[in-house]
């Protein structure tokens, strides 16, 4: 009997014993750390709380914030230490693996961070701990979400871009009517002739027969023609347009832009040589020399008074041949006692030039000359200090510069 009593003795001490070891070693590892993160834990929620009776001053709803958020935090860190003290008492009694005294714990603050994740307001921001609120930010965010309008006084600590999107490039087809001229065109369409001209690529708008079809756009601009080396950037800042525009009116995805890609470029305005060409109103050199008197006031060579010179005077040589500036109808062939032999040509659209103090013309009244073509000799007839040509323009009969023309 004492055997065996002592035999089952011994094996209950055992247990107790290893019993003993296991709730040591779970107080050394396991439990003890925890225990005192629970009690720092617990000092956390009244500091919080001491930081929100700061917040005087502040709007009541930052101040609502604050303290909610104080009351949660209070209310985890004091479910952390039941959770923790209570898995410590239950080691000591039944010397459970301190493992899984701390897994129940977690187990139960992940689940309530869980639960205030998904119940948290989806409005609430994180700029409500930055500082005062910003009587402007309300506005806009109103704004944002009707048709509240901001008011005048309104100074936004960040100004909203002003982008504006020209409409929806659309093209109407025309067919020239007798009679028909491309500024009148233009005028019943509501766009510059200069926007007809390049999105046709009209040469010489003079020309424009009957029954010619014109593609006409419905907004202001040009058509540009993709050069090598290119870029979108570039061609928007040539032209003084905005890349934003050309994008929306192009439908580009991208700026990337290739050689002989067609372009619209709303608002943009033709070079103006171009532009003067494809009208007619581009003058060449009439002649070659030296200009020895510009157009606009002047002294006069053989009186001495201040006196109006309509015109440009080009010296050289007699005998110096003479072109037309331009193509046109000879309308006067004659003399004349200040301006000698002269030649007067009507260059259509309100033009005409002048050519005097020749010593020969090699052309008549009515006849129709080209631009280039030679119509006369330099001289030293007329009212003339030596040989050379006085070249003037007229528009609607008023004398223009004509080095405003001349190319």
């Amino acid at each position: 009997m004492r055997s065996r009593f002592g035999a089952v003795a011994g094996r209950y001490s055992a247990r107790f014993e290893c019993s003993r070891k296991t709730q040591l070693l779970n107080e050394s590892l396991f439990l003890r750390p925890p225990l005192r993160e629970a009690k720092k834990i617990r000092v956390v929620p009244a500091t919080i709380q001491r930081f929100a009776e700061k917040l005087r001053g502040f709007s009541e709803p930052i101040v609502q914030a604050v303290k909610s958020a104080c009351s949660t935090v209070a209310w985890i860190a004091e479910r952390i230490g039941h959770s923790v003290t209570a898995g410590y008492s239950a080691v000591r009694r039944s010397g459970t693996p301190g493992i899984l005294a701390i897994v129940a714990p977690a187990f139960f603050i992940a689940t309530v961070f869980t639960l205030m994740l998904a119940t948290a307001p989806r409005n609430m921001s994180m700029d409500v701990v930055h500082g005062p609120p910003v009587p402007q930010l309300e506005y806009v965010l109103r704004a944002a979400d009707s048709d509240t309008s901001l008011p005048p006084e309104t100074n936004l600590p960040i100004k909203m871009p002003d982008v504006n999107i020209p409409d929806a490039l659309r093209v109407v087809t025309y067919h020239v009517k007798a009679g028909d001229t491309i500024s009148e065109i233009a005028q019943n369409y509501g766009v510059s002739d200069e926007t007809i001209i390049s999105f046709n690529g009209v040469d010489d708008a003079r020309l424009i027969q009957p029954g010619t079809e014109l593609e006409i756009p419905t907004m202001n601009g040009i058509l540009y023609r993709v050069r090598p080396g290119d870029t979108l950037a570039g061609i928007a800042d040539s032209h003084k347009v905005n890349i934003q525009d050309v994008q929306s009116i192009n439908d580009l995805r991208t700026t990337l832009v290739l050689p002989n890609q067609e372009l619209f470029l709303p608002g943009a305005h033709m070079n103006m040589y171009a532009y003067r060409k494809a009208l007619g109103t581009l003058f060449i050199w009439p002649t070659q020399g030296v200009i020895t008197s510009r157009f606009g006031m002047r002294r006069d060579p053989f009186t001495g008074t201040m006196e109006f010179h309509a015109g440009v005077d080009i010296a050289n040589s007699i005998g110096t041949p003479i072109d037309a500036a331009m193509d046109g109808q000879v309308v006067a062939v004659g003399q004349d006692r200040g301006y000698g032999n002269y030649i007067l040509i009507d260059n259509g659209g309100g033009y005409r030039t002048l050519y005097a103090h020749l010593s020969a013309w090699l052309v008549s009244r009515g006849q129709w000359v080209r631009s280039g073509q030679q119509i006369g000799r330099m001289g030293d007839t007329g009212y003339s200090t030596g040989p050379h040509l006085h070249f003037g323009i007229f528009k609607d009969y008023a004398p223009v510069n004509p080095l405003i023309y001349l190319r």
